[in-house]
């Protein structure tokens, strides 16, 4: 391969080695038969320790999920999460890294998950799945008041989850970082107040996402959250989280909306509030503008009003520069329409 690659050694490259770990230094430079094994096969092993796959017709890598479906074997960064013996022995079982040299494999297994920085990572992350997110911890609560009741156990009086948002989810339990599980709070839920972060409606995706943790009860997982239940009973689940929200109408009516500028309110800034604004306007259906701005207009021109400009003068400053992005859109479009027009004609 490094024939192919370096056109036999005619094509030089810079000395690169002074950072290198002396280990790989030794392979690409050594004449022992470890180094070798690893110039002959350094094609296999590259892709076998890869954590990303790369398209052949179009340059691209993709990193994949951190877990595989179920029923798939572990592949590329996931195997990352393993025992670095036991991923190297999982990467020689493919049958193109058959001739790779098992003692090569596993050291370099190691090598790479003790300095390569997304290696790492991808332990991370799975440490904290495993120990149990906020909200990996919601889905599994929910899980587990739906299983009582299918076992026939008596809910009542019980403060059950399924009851809650994921937002609402403080009110009534508590969430030990230890454990990784919400545990039923005993007083002052009250009080609290939940909070996910803020999600502008022009990356639709997860601002779908987010409506959906606000106004759904008792999902156990995120294929759930993209699960519709039809007046017929019968679940539809849904290839987007856009899709899901469109389906159960949370991406339509001005409540919603109004309910989202109300909580982005409470912690923006009233820059970032009228680029919120201003997307929700060119992204979202809208029924009566005028009321939602005039809902809003005081936080979102408070910092003209902080400078020392009067109230109207803040709101008209607001309003042109929350209205210019929305015009910049139109003209865009009516460019590629016009374009799309000439082309078909």
């Amino acid at each position: 391969m490094i024939n192919i690659c370096c056109a036999s050694g005619d094509i030089e490259v810079e000395d690169n080695f002074a950072n290198f770990p002396v280990q790989i230094e030794k392979l690409f430079t050594g004449d022992s038969s470890d180094a070798d094994n690893f110039q002959s096969n350094i094609r296999q092993l590259n892709s076998a320790l890869a954590l990303a796959s790369m398209g052949a017709r179009k340059i691209y890598h993709a990193a994949g999920p951190l877990h595989p479906p179920t029923g798939k074997a572990l592949s590329y960064g996931q195997l990352y999460i393993m025992d670095t013996k036991q991923a190297a022995e999982e990467r020689r079982s493919v049958a193109p890294n058959k001739n790779c040299d098992r003692s090569i494999m596993n050291s370099l297994s190691k090598l790479l998950a003790e300095m390569n920085a997304f290696a790492k990572s991808y332990k991370c992350f799975h440490y904290d799945v495993a120990q149990g997110t906020t909200l990996t911890a919601f889905f599994a609560k929910n899980k587990y008041f739906a299983d009582q009741e299918r076992a026939g156990k008596d809910l009542e009086g019980i403060k059950d989850s399924r009851k809650l948002t994921y937002i609402e989810m403080t009110e009534c339990f508590t969430f030990d970082k230890k454990r990784g599980e919400w545990k039923t709070r005993k007083r002052g839920g009250e009080r609290t107040i939940g909070r996910i972060y803020g999600v502008s409606p022009g990356d639709p995706e997860r601002y779908a996402l987010r409506l959906l943790f606000l106004y759904t009860k008792g999902a156990t997982s995120f294929s759930d959250l993209k699960t519709t239940k039809y007046d017929n009973g019968i679940p539809s689940m849904q290839d987007t989280f856009a899709e899901a929200a469109k389906t159960q109408g949370l991406l339509s009516g001005d409540a919603v909306v109004i309910k989202s500028l109300e909580e982005m309110a409470a912690y923006h800034m009233p820059a970032q509030l009228r680029a919120a604004f201003s997307a929700i306007l060119a992204f979202s259906e809208i029924g009566d503008t005028q009321t939602l701005w005039n809902l809003f207009k005081k936080d979102i021109s408070k910092d003209y009003l902080n400078r020392g400009y009067d109230q109207e003068e803040s709101e008209a400053r607001a309003y042109y520069e929350t209205i210019g992005p929305i015009g910049k859109i139109n003209e865009h479009v009516r460019h590629c329409t016009y374009y799309c027009h000439r082309q078909l004609c």
